[in-house]
């Protein structure tokens, strides 16, 4: 078991940190508690890290919600597709364009 003085989310049981919106449509206080246990946890980079690269789709991890998680990973998926380039003897590079071939 965790040490709930160096990791205060592991007083938690899995329901008190799902994130659920309040009646006015922010945040309940579930996901309000849960962002300030993490926001101060010495694994909390770590604990997304792990929620981003396996897909959790549920819960706060690392104070993100899932909505959150998935545009982070939306975010990483566009970004490595830019940094990747077009495809090395593409279209881009002037191979199989019907304007290069009349040329």
């Amino acid at each position: 078991m965790l040490d709930p003085e160096k990791y205060p989310g592991s007083l938690l049981g899995p329901a008190s940190i799902h994130p659920h919106r309040g009646p006015s449509g922010g945040p309940a206080w579930h996901t309000v508690l849960a962002r300030r246990i993490c926001q101060g946890c010495p694994v909390r980079v770590q604990c997304l890290t792990w929620a981003v690269e396996t897909g959790e789709a549920e819960g706060m991890w690392g104070g993100t919600t899932p909505d959150e998680r998935r545009r982070i990973r939306a975010t990483r998926e566009t970004v490595g597709r830019v940094a990747a380039g077009p495809p090395v003897g593409g279209a881009a590079a002037g191979h199989g364009d019907a304007r290069s071939r009349a040329a």
